[in-house]
């Protein structure tokens, strides 16, 4: 696996995770909410939120800092047109998948809604964060398709 691979395969991992824990900590807090105990729920809030943004500070760190392998020769490069071509065609998918997530995520609002209907402001950044969340991981997953799951041919 090259640079561009682990990086990939650790954002997916990375925000899966975070994906998991967020929806964890979302029906910890509603059932919470339900049985009227705000002073305990403030408190679990808090403590995932320092959980989830500990666990997103450690893997910046791991995945900026820490370097993935030890280059052998000088000369040996990190990465190559293929991985240029890689992250353009991936980059472009990404491009599609917002104007795609973006339409349908309006559609279906204004389906729900009507056309004479309104939505309170604070709902669109969570549209534009879930909309961020999934191009990520389309990203993600584009660059790994397009290298394919298993290291053809490339030294580990």
């Amino acid at each position: 696996m090259n640079k561009t691979q682990k990086g990939a395969l650790f954002s997916l991992i990375n925000f899966l995770l975070l994906i998991i824990f967020s929806v964890y900590s979302i029906r910890i807090i509603r059932n919470i909410f339900s049985l009227g105990g705000y002073p305990n729920a403030l408190k679990i809030v808090l403590f995932w939120a320092f959980l989830i943004l500990g666990f997103m500070g450690i893997s910046a760190f791991l995945l900026y800092r820490m370097p993935y392998r030890k280059k052998q020769i000088s000369a040996e490069v990190e990465s190559d047109e293929r991985d240029d071509l890689i992250k353009k065609r991936a980059v472009l998918v990404c491009f599609i998948s917002v104007w795609f997530l973006l339409i349908t995520s309006y559609t279906i609002l204004w389906y729900i809604i009507g056309l004479d209907g309104s939505i309170p402001l604070c709902i669109l950044p969570l549209i534009y964060l879930g909309v961020f969340t999934a191009t990520m991981l389309v990203y993600n997953v584009a660059v790994l398709v397009q290298y394919g799951w298993k290291s053809k041919g490339e030294k580990s």
